[in-house]
């Protein structure tokens, strides 16, 4: 028969250790080849690339068998053979691996494997340690994707590790698909609310109605833009205000200032009349500056003599 490839899901699975394949050859150079390789009808490898690699280094002809099945019998004969009486080069890590790169997306629903799965994965793996491996793969198929899931076939990473990315991850998107449920609950108590003002606010409501439709998104626009505005008026009225104030505390500094400087003509007013009669009036005079000696004298002259 030939030979036309392996079929993907025997690929899944790791090739045995170059030791390994060592010790079949023996075996089947000694013995003869016991379990013949599995084929589908159209030549693709289901089972035996180990012992076909082996009876090649052997220089023996292999012997085949094909198997008719559908992709459901094909992913549970291709994780059986690989997982029942596993070789030691594949541990429990990779084995989960590899079935979970079989079994694929299609087997996942709701974070979990679907019902009959993990049974499928089960000949001879019937430990609750097999399950917890098997949820941790699922986790990374989900999250991460297959090619982190070959990492761990191939020895580059362990499962361990890429289930704890995993998880970071799964945790970040919840969080942050919680963080949006709640923005969007609180978008919606906010829209409730612009709708309850207007209800309850006539003028708003009178505010709304002016407005062309489709001028707003929603009410929270609308509620939005009115506070807006009536901020605006809020701060114009509280500027006319102060300004108002500042007019009318300069307009008092003013009037008390003049006030004061008729107090002080008034007290002053008999000295600018005794001076007249003063003894000392000259030697005052002259004693003052110019400028207030010569206004002095033409206020005197004009208001308080009479002339």
């Amino acid at each position: 028969m030939r030979i036309k490839g392996n079929h993907p899901y025997a690929d899944a699975f790791p090739m045995a250790s170059e030791e390994e394949l060592g010790e079949l050859a023996e075996s089947i150079a000694a013995v003869g080849l016991i379990h013949p390789i599995v084929l589908t009808p159209q030549g693709e490898v289901l089972d035996g690339r180990n012992r076909l690699a082996a009876c090649e280094k052997a220089g023996v002809e292999p012997a085949f068998e094909t198997r008719d099945g559908d992709d459901d019998d094909y992913k549970e004969f291709v994780i059986g053979a690989n997982t029942t009486g596993r070789r030691e080069s594949m541990t429990v890590q990779i084995a989960a691996a590899s079935t979970a790169l079989v079994l694929g997306h299609d087997r996942r629903s709701n974070g979990r494997w679907k019902r009959g799965s993990i049974g499928i994965t089960e000949s001879g793996n019937s430990d609750s340690g097999w399950r917890n491996r098997m949820n941790e793969a699922g986790l990374i198929l989900d999250e991460l994707g297959p090619a982190h899931l070959r990492e761990v076939r191939d020895g580059a990473a362990s499962l361990n590790s890429k289930y704890e990315q995993a998880r970071r991850q799964k945790d970040e998107r919840e969080q942050a698909e919680a963080r949006e449920v709640e923005a969007e609950r609180q978008a919606e108590q906010r829209e409730q609310r612009a709708q309850e003002f207007f209800d309850n606010d006539a003028a708003a409501r009178e505010w709304l109605d002016s407005k062309p439709e489709g001028a707003f998104a929603n009410m929270r626009a609308a509620f939005s833009a009115i506070q807006e505005e009536r901020e605006e008026i809020r701060q114009a009225e509280q500027a006319r205000r102060e300004a108002e104030e500042a007019e009318r505390r300069e307009t008092e500094e003013r009037i008390n200032r003049h006030a004061r400087y008729v107090e002080v003509f008034v007290t002053n007013f008999g000295t600018g009349l005794d001076m007249a009669t003063n003894p000392e009036r000259n030697e005052i005079l002259q004693t003052c500056e110019p400028r207030i000696r010569d206004r002095f004298l033409e206020i005197e002259n004009t208001y308080l003599k009479g002339n």
